[in-house]
């Protein structure tokens, strides 16, 4: 019975054929989505729209490879104190990050210059300035797409890339260079 499972698991980590095809069905979907835009609900309704679809089809390629959300590394942390203190770690670097090249940019050799340009902000996320309630209902919408995205391309996308080149030692090498590109 165990060597079964074990037979079992290699097989699935090795049809290299099945992992293109579906990074193949992914990819296509996940762009010929986007060329569906309803400008009725707005660039964020599209956005989340064209998450989903492509999580739905996450979701049914990996039932057709028997791979669960788990298996990709999403699961519940085994000590919520040590995440929760991480996250602070983490959040506390980015605000030191922040600040130090806020003081430091001026003495970079190049120029960094911020897109002021309201007018595509505008068209996508409505006119915030000043506007706290339509800022507070948005946010939401954007940390589920950011949560969508993050699932769907580091958890899905990137682990089927390294599955696909799991024949070589530096699949995971690979699959952060195809990914980046």
């Amino acid at each position: 019975m165990n060597k079964l499972n074990i037979e079992n698991t290699i097989s699935k980590q090795n049809n290299y054929k099945g992992f293109l095809i579906d990074l193949i069905i992914y990819i296509s979907i996940m762009f010929l989505v986007r060329e569906i835009y309803i400008p009725e609900v707005g660039f964020i309704a599209n956005g989340l729209f064209w998450s989903f679809t492509t999580l739905l089809v996450a979701i049914w390629r990996m039932k057709v490879r028997g791979v669960s959300w788990k298996d990709l590394g999403l699961r519940k942390p085994e000590n919520f104190g040590k995440t929760i203190g991480i996250s602070a770690i983490i959040l506390a670097t980015v605000i030191i990050s922040i600040i130090t090249f806020e003081i430091l940019k001026d003495h970079l050799p190049f120029s960094l210059a911020s897109d002021n340009s309201s007018e595509s902000a505008v068209s996508k996320f409505g006119n915030i300035r000043g506007n706290w309630v339509h800022f507070l209902l948005i946010i939401p919408f954007i940390w589920v797409e950011s949560m969508l995205e993050e699932l769907l391309d580091r958890g899905f996308l990137m682990n089927w890339i390294e599955r696909l080149f799991s024949k070589t030692s530096f699949a995971t090498v690979i699959a952060v260079v195809l990914y980046a590109s």
